[in-house]
């Protein structure tokens, strides 16, 4: 029987060259799961479901669970003030209030007739598409910037030194 001795590093103590030689073997270390579950889960809380999407070029596909009114109003309670979402979610709702108001002084003309309503819905149909769009091409923003810090030096390093992995003294991960 023999017996072997391992030199085993900490990221920290590799050399530079030996550092990046295990950045680039572990550069998927924080994607290499369905890293995106919680930016989908923080939509379909919205009542926004994404079906998919893509990062070159920037897109995300999906559709309402519920009225877009609502789906504005969730995010308006539960988002941020700077953030995007809320940016939008806050103009469609000034746009839908500004659309019912205008309906509603129409609709105490006597010349209202059924052509006026019908306008009104398709015009709140249209609202409610832009919403939806507009709304997509924020998360699929905000699905861009969480993959690109996720693939970043800092955040694959800070994973790296949070489960204490180490190392061969070339940058090679030691599996013990």
């Amino acid at each position: 029987m023999k017996t072997v001795q391992l030199k085993i590093f900490s990221f920290d103590e590799l050399s530079e060259k030996a550092q990046a030689k295990a950045l680039e073997k572990l550069h998927d270390l924080n994607i290499d799961h369905e890293w995106w579950d919680c930016i989908y889960s923080d939509a379909v809380e919205t009542g926004l479901m994404i079906n998919e999407f893509n990062l070159y070029p920037t897109y995300a596909k999906g559709k309402f669970l519920v009225s877009g009114k609502t789906v504005a109003q969730e995010i308006k309670e539960n988002h941020g003030t700077v953030c995007e979402t809320r940016k939008t979610a806050e103009n469609y709702l000034t746009m839908l209030q500004e659309l019912e108001l205008y309906h509603e002084l129409k609709n105490t003309d006597p010349e209202y007739d059924f052509t006026d309503t019908r306008e009104f819905e398709n015009a709140l149909e249209d609202l409610d598409k832009d919403f939806l769009h507009e709304l997509l091409g924020d998360y699929a923003k905000i699905l861009e910037q969480e993959f690109e810090y996720r693939t970043s030096r800092e955040s694959i390093i800070e994973t790296i030194q949070a489960n204490d992995y180490q190392f061969f003294e070339n940058g090679g991960l030691y599996h013990g």
